[in-house]
């Protein structure tokens, strides 16, 4: 009975640790598109022929794409002007691991795709300010720069890896 409190302490203790702290990205892990593949497949998208990818994180973040992020998380939105500032400092532009597989990705750098191809930007990954231990990407779709539709490709820790959690379309809009 005397290690009762000396228990509890602990336990409380190892409840009440901070989370870890965020990551630094040095890149845009290539689970990003592993999952946005499998949901194009989904989509019918990926049979279409072959999809460009920007070589280098886009700066994607801003007050809409974090409002459209608040609603796909069912939470109230606050201030997104803030956030998208705040997410932006601690974001540089960063390689994006282009994966092999069964979506046919060609890397091009920004503003080098043909007007009728499909093509895929992606931010640098970043926490999601409204899911408790949840990081993620936002992926802009859109055909020759045009007519966008936009997605959030959620990461999860697993162990010491990243890998995706699932892949939700946006209301955003350019």
């Amino acid at each position: 009975m005397k290690y009762l409190p000396i228990a509890l302490l602990v336990l409380s203790a190892c409840a009440s640790a901070p989370p870890p702290p965020p990551p630094t990205w040095s890149s845009v892990p290539r689970t990003v598109l592993d999952a946005f593949c499998i949901a194009a497949h989904a989509e019918g998208l990926a049979g279409e022929g072959t999809i460009a990818v920007v070589r280098t994180s886009r700066p994607l973040v801003t007050p809409e794409t974090i409002a459209a992020l608040a609603e796909v998380s069912f939470k109230p939105a606050g201030d997104t002007a803030t956030i998208a500032q705040r997410i932006n400092q601690s974001s540089a532009a960063v390689p994006v691991e282009i994966p092999t597989g069964s979506c046919a990705w060609q890397g091009v750098d920004a503003g080098r795709t043909k007007r009728d191809m499909m093509m895929v930007e992606l931010s640098t990954p970043f926490m999601n300010p409204y899911a408790k231990n949840e990081a993620g990407s936002f992926a802009r779709l859109s055909v020759g720069g045009e007519g966008a539709t936009w997605y959030w490709i959620a990461l999860i820790r697993r162990d010491d890896r990243w890998i995706s959690a699932g892949v939700s379309p946006l209301g955003a809009h350019d």
